[in-house]
């Protein structure tokens, strides 16, 4: 048997499929906008611990070495995650 374009059965799959494909395509988009949001407030959330810790920040002599404090550690890793390596 030979199918054209013009078959309804084989017009009415085609669309069925697509319908369904666009579906996905809707759900993946839902779920990586409420990423992005998700991600953009812990972003800010973030840059406020930072700005916290950048506050309270020092470096320590211990032992003739200069060592960061608890707040200096936490402060860099914050700008580091956030801005990548040595970008702070």
């Amino acid at each position: 048997m030979h199918a054209s374009f013009n078959d309804s059965d084989v017009l009415g799959k085609f669309t069925d499929e697509c319908a369904a494909i666009g579906r996905q395509i809707d759900a993946k988009s839902e779920e990586l906008r409420a990423a992005y949001e998700r991600i953009k407030t812990l972003e800010s959330d973030l840059e406020e611990c930072a700005e916290y810790f950048h506050d309270r920040s020092d470096v320590l002599d211990g032992d003739g070495e200069h060592l960061p404090n608890e707040e200096m550690r936490l402060w860099s890793m914050i700008q580091e995650t956030l801005h990548g390596p040595g970008n702070f």
